[in-house]
């Protein structure tokens, strides 16, 4: 199942989504990478959690990367493609420049349309730099930052995503390099299951 947005900017892809689950997790791949990174991941996660993952308009059908220029508009197209899966719990990932963007989106998803993500993860990306900082009220979802213990980008700059959240804050190190999405995700999966269907978790409405 799919749903193709038509202007241009991004899609969001189901994998494997043959029966409904009680949560989604919303995928945001590196700038460069392709939602059939995260087809391994679908699978090991349903029949809980459906995954959505977007493709950004970057992205040329022949493979061929596009500089994005305005991270800030793409996070905006890609709030408004999202907003018509907030009828179940709702988490986010992101990847490498897609964590940031992640953030963008939880930020906006929770301040202008009262729909709080139940987690974030941002993995592999060290938290924002001081230039990537803005003056804006911070997401209340709890994030979780996700490294691999031979990380180059190192333990300090992921512990400092805890300052982008008023809510909880959790780092997990997996032992050596975890390639995220391409590695061993048997240990992200039971990390993912914890967190979205161990705990209690609201329903989210559709915005109005």
């Amino acid at each position: 199942m799919y749903a193709d947005r038509n202007d241009g900017v991004c899609v969001i892809r189901t994998y494997c989504a043959t029966e409904p689950g009680s949560h989604r997790l919303a995928c945001f791949p590196h700038l460069t990478e392709y939602p059939s990174s995260y087809h391994r991941l679908s699978g090991q996660l349903l029949p809980g959690v459906e995954v959505l993952s977007f493709q950004y308009a970057a992205n040329q059908p022949d493979g061929t990367p596009v500089h994005i220029r305005d991270i800030e508009e793409l996070a905006e197209q890609s709030l408004q493609a999202l907003l018509e899966w907030t009828d179940l719990p709702l988490a986010l990932i992101g990847h490498r420049g897609g964590a940031y963007l992640a953030l963008l989106v939880a930020q906006r998803l929770e301040h202008r349309f009262g729909v709080t993500p139940s987690t974030l993860f941002v993995a592999d990306r060290a938290a924002p730099s001081e230039a990537e900082r803005r003056e804006w009220r911070k997401p209340s979802c709890r994030i979780v930052a996700l490294t691999g213990d031979t990380s180059p980008a190192g333990y300090a700059s992921h512990l400092a995503w805890r300052e982008f959240t008023s809510g909880p804050f959790d780092l997990e190190v997996f032992p050596g390099s975890q390639q995220f999405p391409y590695g061993d995700s048997s240990q992200l999966v039971n990390l993912i299951h914890d967190q979205l269907l161990s705990l209690p978790q609201p329903v989210l409405l559709p915005p109005e």
